[in-house]
C-alpha cells in the first residue's frame, strides 16, 4: 500500500509507517502527540492554524512542547537539546511548517535535528537513545 504525502508518494523505506484512514490532519496531528513523549515545532513567526492546533492538543494530552521561531536568530540547536534533556523526550514528534508554505524550512530544521542528535554529550548522558539505525547514518 503506498502512503501519500504532499510532495508525493512516501518512500518504501518507510513502509514500517502506519496510515490513519480517517479524521485527517488533525486527528494524526492529535495520534502524534499521543504517541511521542514531546512535540518540537518549527515555523517562522506567527504559528499557522495548525501549529496552533498542534500546541493546543500537547496541552491537552500533558505532553511537553517547544515551539521554535527560525526567524529569530538564536540558538536553536542549544533551545532543542536542553529542551530534550529537560524533558527526557525519547521519542520526538516533529511538527510545524510545510516546505511548500515556507520554502528551505527542511533543511533549516534538519540541520538543527542532526546537530542535537548526532551531539555526543546528549548521548553520554542517555537522554536520547541511538536504537534508530537512521540516526548512526546521519551522524557519520
Amino acid at each position: 500500500m503506498k502512503i501519500e504525502a504532499e510532495d508525493g508518494t512516501v518512500p518504501e523505506k518507510y513502509s514500517f509507517m502506519q496510515e490513519m484512514t480517517r479524521g485527517g490532519y488533525p486527528k494524526r496531528t492529535e495520534q502524534n502527540i499521543i504517541d511521542s513523549d514531546g512535540t518540537v515545532i518549527f515555523s517562522h513567526g506567527k504559528l499557522s492554524t495548525g501549529s496552533a492546533l498542534t500546541v493546543n492538543l500537547a496541552k491537552k494530552h500533558q505532553r511537553p512542547w517547544l515551539y521554535i521561531d527560525l526567524s529569530l536568530r538564536r540558538n536553536q540547536r542549544i533551545s532543542v537539546q536542553d529542551w530534550l534533556i529537560d524533558y527526557d523526550i525519547q521519542v520526538l514528534n516533529v511538527a510545524g511548517s510545510r516546505e511548500s508554505k515556507h520554502p528551505g524550512i527542511h533543511d533549516q530544521v534538519k540541520e538543527i535535528l542532526v546537530q542535537v542528535l548526532c551531539n555526543k554529550t546528549i548521548h553520554k548522558l542517555n537522554k536520547i537513545s541511538t536504537y534508530s539505525q537512521n540516526i548512526g547514518k546521519i551522524c557519520q
